[in-house]
């Protein structure tokens, strides 16, 4: 599994993410398990962490990059796309659409239009780019 950062979880959580995650980053940045068995991951709720942290400025959720896709489209009705330019050797780049009344409006892609050379870097800059400019 792959973890937003700890500054994309910050602004995540001023723009009221709110869902159950595998873990949760404390008031350094630490990113921080729960394991219950050897072979199995228990979530961490975020008020498990406030009871060991002390506040809820201390501990923010932790969401994976498909959790963060998966609340824009549900939630916020917004959803980015990550394509793959098979002639620039397969680098990736994203794309936003917003859900219109029947259809999803083409918002743009990256401003830059920088290429990433990972899907995770690419979602990961369109996620930064939707909280920063869109939500």
């Amino acid at each position: 599994m792959e973890f937003v950062s700890y500054k994309i979880a910050k602004k995540l959580k001023e723009k009221g993410f709110s869902k159950l995650c595998f873990a949760t980053y404390d008031r350094d940045g630490m990113l921080g398990y729960n394991y219950c068995q050897p072979t199995t991951i228990r979530a961490i709720s975020f008020e498990e962490c406030m009871s060991i942290h002390g506040s809820d400025d201390n501990c923010i959720d932790a969401p994976t990059i498909s959790q963060v896709l998966k609340w824009l489209r549900d939630e916020k009705d917004i959803f980015i796309e990550i394509t793959v330019d098979v002639n620039d050797k397969f680098n990736y780049y994203f794309e936003i659409y917003k859900k219109g009344n029947d259809t999803w409006e083409y918002i743009g892609q990256n401003d830059t239009y920088d290429y990433f050379e990972m899907y995770e870097e690419a979602a990961l800059a369109g996620v930064k780019y939707t909280l920063d400019n869109l939500i």
